[in-house]
């Protein structure tokens, strides 16, 4: 930022207790940062998309992370937030998606050259950082390829070259988004409401770049997903607005 930061809004899970937020709390004090506020993350997503102004809503935030899926339904009226129902996946993330890219490649080379990549830590590795690569590939292309040049060396150098398209990513991943959805049906089942019944839909986290998952909780939502702010950045930039309000007076900690 070029210059030294004193002074922080924070923001954390909606699952955070008395106890997570003392720690948090904590941590930025031995850091030398003074805590302005803290906020809980569904809301600043819901903020930097700047729901809430006047009417009540209902909005639904669908935040699906690197390793950790999130559904949280807010009441939200002048900007005041109250948390309907909340509901995640801890073991649900982007990362299954590598997972499950890197899975069909290493069968479809164990199948071409007998050898079991799954059994090498090293070249493991790798194939699931160029399997994350594709992926991130078919957000903005409709193909791509899972390549590891010389995944193994012997008995011979053998490049590992698997062609992906996102007919193939559908077919594979297509039950990490159901499970995706399935927390969404708890959160509003908590809730007491439909699909129909949410006024808008937030996006947060790297995964909702997948047009996979964009297509099916549109689908699921029986609308269109807006993106007015980047699903990475939604949380940050949301946090940074309460910050900014807490240093104004527009809003309490």
């Amino acid at each position: 930022l070029g210059a030294p930061v004193r002074r922080a809004a924070f923001s954390m899970p909606v699952t955070f207790g008395p106890g997570e937020q003392v720690a948090l709390k904590r941590a930025a004090q031995i850091a030398g940062v003074e805590v302005l506020g803290l906020i809980e993350e569904p809301m600043a997503a819901a903020l930097a998309y700047d729901y809430g102004q006047s009417a009540n809503e209902v909005i639904a935030v669908y935040d699906f992370g690197g390793g950790t899926f999130d559904f949280t339904v807010l009441d939200v009226s002048h900007q005041r937030f109250r948390v309907m129902a909340t509901r995640g996946d801890g073991w649900l993330g982007g990362d299954d998606f590598d997972l499950v890219l890197a899975q069909h490649a290493a069968d479809r080379f164990w199948r071409e050259t007998g050898v079991e990549l799954r059994s090498r830590a090293v070249e493991w590795q790798r194939l699931l950082l160029a399997a994350e690569e594709a992926k991130r590939q078919l957000t903005v292309t409709d193909t791509a390829v899972v390549q590891v040049p010389q995944a193994i060396l012997a008995p011979r150098p053998t490049d590992l070259r698997v062609p992906i398209d996102r007919a193939v990513l559908g077919e594979l991943c297509g039950p990490l988004v159901s499970r995706s959805l399935e927390v969404c049906e708890e959160a509003l089942e908590a809730a007491g409401l439909a699909p129909r019944d949410v006024s808008r839909v937030v996006l947060a986290g790297g995964t909702t770049h997948i047009p996979l998952v964009r297509e099916v909780v549109g689908q699921y939502f029986e609308r269109e997903l807006e993106t007015v702010v980047s699903p990475d950045a939604a949380v940050a930039e949301g946090t940074a607005i309460h910050a900014s309000r807490l240093m104004t007076g527009g809003a309490e900690a």
